[in-house]
């Protein structure tokens, strides 16, 4: 599955043609990553790599800001747990909570017009293109223990227009 707004799915599709996400999916299906620690894990330095993170998700949108990211798309694994992520297109932002860090490539928001949710379970994944904001990490009923790989690919932003 993977959401987004009609418009913007020539310059997605291109994205999608990486060999990086092949690779991906490989090392979802080979690595034992109960066994590996929470940390930051390089495959071909800063351009392909993923993170490793458990932690507990939290009950009110309110309480965790969306962000967005310039120079990576996201391909978000639940390895255990399941959460509900809050997404929207970047023109929908409404207040800033805080402006975009290069050295992080990360901007966070407190407030989005026409945020829509999903829910991913255990095995379930979702990718985040630069224009998707995107709020990870809310509790379905319950704050729950999460567990989650995140692999971030450079993209060219050439593509960004």
């Amino acid at each position: 599955m993977i959401i987004g707004k009609l418009s913007k799915i020539y310059g997605q599709l291109d994205y999608l043609n990486d060999k990086r996400i092949l690779k991906a999916v490989s090392l979802i299906e080979s690595l034992n990553f109960p066994g590996l620690p929470d940390n930051v894990f390089e495959i071909e330095g800063k351009s392909f790599y993923y993170i490793l993170s458990s932690y507990q998700t939290t009950a009110d949108v309110k309480e965790k800001p969306a962000e967005a990211h310039r120079k990576y798309l996201d391909l978000q694994y639940i390895i255990y747990g399941k959460e509900k992520i809050g997404f929207a297109d970047y023109s929908n932002i409404k207040k800033i909570h805080s402006e975009y860090d290069p050295e992080k490539d990360i901007e966070l928001f407190d407030s989005i017009d026409n945020e829509c949710f999903i829910t991913l379970n255990q095995n379930h994944y979702a990718i985040f293109f630069p224009e998707d904001v995107h709020r990870p990490g809310i509790s379905i009923n319950n704050p729950g223990n999460v567990r989650k790989v995140i692999f971030k690919f450079l993209i060219d932003d050439k593509k960004l227009s």
